[in-house]
């Protein structure tokens, strides 16, 4: 049940992103069975039931709070993991059965389940990531989505998660887990997509609900800034930020030295606080990619 006027009503930098990280479309196509991703309408219903919860966690969330400070990071995939975390240990309708439960044979790791948990008596297992793809030469192959850093891609985290994370389920140490209970596993994948500045064409097989951003090189980006009046988000709020941004996680691009800030982070992720959704991405032109 993604409400993107609830979000902004929510006070707190946690509850906000807790919330985006539950609601927020996929950026990948949902109807695509090919991704295996947790059916978005069992996760309305999930979030539906909790907007009471997540209300309250916003006008008392020292717990929550105290909870991710116990590991302070600066890692997205870390801090969001940490939110789900909180959210099934805390759900007053979800049993948390399973986290970050590592499969350990002969002291060597053979893999590691993110969450299973049950709901209204069915057992389900999701592996989840938050992601930032820019799309690059060939925007149809999964491949040529790559991460701000050049060394990810879709491609090479659909064959992990599909071909890799999901089958563990099976293995004997989380069957002794479940007990003889049925389960069903799910990629659960949060983030954004960004396409080459100035692209129109989509690829089927993105959200439509999801909005897309658009990326450039740093010469290409200059004029970009000139032109509109863009701010940087501060990891790690790049979460509920990219659609209701508050103040305190934003700063201002004047003054400051953009290909030496892209070097530093690996990538600037911009917004345009007045415009709902609208970010960008900016890269050194060097930019190098797997």
């Amino acid at each position: 049940m993604w409400d993107p006027e609830f979000l902004c009503r929510l006070k707190h930098q946690c509850t906000r992103d807790l919330y985006w990280l539950l609601a927020a479309p996929y950026p990948l196509n949902p109807s695509e069975s090919y991704f295996r991703l947790f059916p978005m309408e069992l996760m309305d219903e999930i979030v539906s039931s909790h907007l009471g919860f997540i209300n309250k966690l916003d006008c008392a969330p020292d717990d929550f709070i105290s909870y991710l400070a116990t590991k302070p990071t600066r890692r997205l995939g870390i801090y969001a993991e940490r939110l789900l975390a909180f959210f099934f240990e805390s759900s007053p309708h979800i049993a948390l059965i399973a986290y970050s439960e590592q499969i350990i044979r002969s002291g060597e790791t053979i893999g590691e389940i993110d969450f299973i948990f049950e709901w209204k008596g069915n057992c389900y297992h999701i592996e989840f990531a938050v992601k930032y793809f820019l799309g690059t030469a060939e925007l149809n192959d999964y491949n040529q989505w790559i991460g701000p850093s050049g060394s990810d891609s879709l491609g090479i985290k659909l064959d992990k998660v599909l071909n890799r994370q999901l089958p563990l389920v099976e293995e004997p140490e989380i069957q002794d887990i479940l007990k003889g209970r049925s389960c069903t596993s799910y990629f659960f994948l949060k983030g954004k997509f960004f396409l080459p500045s100035g692209t129109i064409e989509q690829p089927k097989w993105v959200n439509s609900s999801a909005p897309m951003g658009e990326y450039a090189r740093l010469s290409e980006g200059s004029a970009l800034l000139e032109r509109c009046s863009f701010q940087h988000l501060v990891r790690p709020n790049w979460l509920s930020d990219i659609t209701c941004p508050l103040e305190a996680n934003v700063q201002k691009i004047m003054n400051t030295n953009m290909e030496q800030l892209i070097v530093q982070l690996g990538g600037v992720h911009l917004i345009q606080p007045k415009l709902v959704n609208k970010s960008n991405f900016i890269v050194l032109d060097e930019w190098t990619t797997i």
